[in-house]
């Protein structure tokens, strides 16, 4: 560590005692009178604007460089890494996609097994009743086989393709677009507990407070001054 560095650390480290001290009693303070007055306005005067003044002489220019030096980065960051995210949504979505109707396809099969495995149960079981009856049996016993339907004996069918090893798709994400804002409203006045869906647009209140001040009356809203 050179010399300077060490000047550096031990100067940063002065402000730093020096900013922490000068918070801590300002934040002690009050103005009741005349004299509480002059105090306040004079460490606001003689020593706040200075140390701001000494901060940014000290420090201004290493956080000028430093963020710089990290938009730079970030910007090349993201030249390099936004054709590649591009490329992986698409290989996502084809794949996601592929999946889906995969699934789909094999859906209905199975749906087309299984009723095919019911029908199956009913022909075997009426073909049973028909030799129970003929052998004899009464219309009560006819009747409970009729109505006893064996378990189905059906096959879950396999994938219609292997996917390949070290590749997951993420889940598909769902969202919402709100096309009638007016009906939103309105369902949210009928069911509070939806209130939350309705987010006030707080930039634009600002706006509105700054510009009307002591006029603004925006009903359930308040306009807050400060300094």
């Amino acid at each position: 560590m050179t010399m300077q560095t060490l000047h550096e650390a031990d100067s940063t480290l002065a402000i730093e005692k020096r900013v922490t001290t000068l918070a801590e009693r300002v934040a002690a303070l009050t103005i009741v009178d005349q004299e509480s007055y002059n105090y306040v306005a004079l460490i606001l005067r003689d020593e706040i604007k200075p140390i701001e003044t000494e901060i940014e002489k000290e420090l201004g220019a290493a956080k000028d460089i430093t963020y710089r030096a990290w938009k730079d980065a970030c910007d090349r960051y993201n030249r390099f890494m936004a054709p590649v995210a591009q490329a992986k949504k698409l290989a996502n979505r084809l794949i996601g996609e592929w999946d889906e109707a995969q699934e789909h396809a094999r859906q209905e099969a199975q749906r087309a097994a299984d009723e095919e495995a019911r029908k199956r149960e009913e022909e075997e079981r009426l073909a049973a009743a028909i030799a129970a009856e003929e052998a004899g049996a009464n219309k009560r016993e006819v009747k409970a086989i009729l109505e006893s339907p064996a378990p189905l004996q059906t096959v879950k069918l396999a994938p219609t393709y292997e996917k390949m090893q070290g590749v997951r798709t993420p889940p598909a994400i769902w969202s919402c677009r709100v096309d009638d804002k007016l009906s939103l409203v309105k369902f949210v006045a009928k069911n509070p507990r939806w209130l939350h869906l309705l987010e006030p647009v707080m930039p634009q209140l600002n706006g509105l407070a700054r510009t009307q001040k002591e006029l603004f009356a925006v009903p359930g809203c308040t306009a807050i001054k400060q300094r």
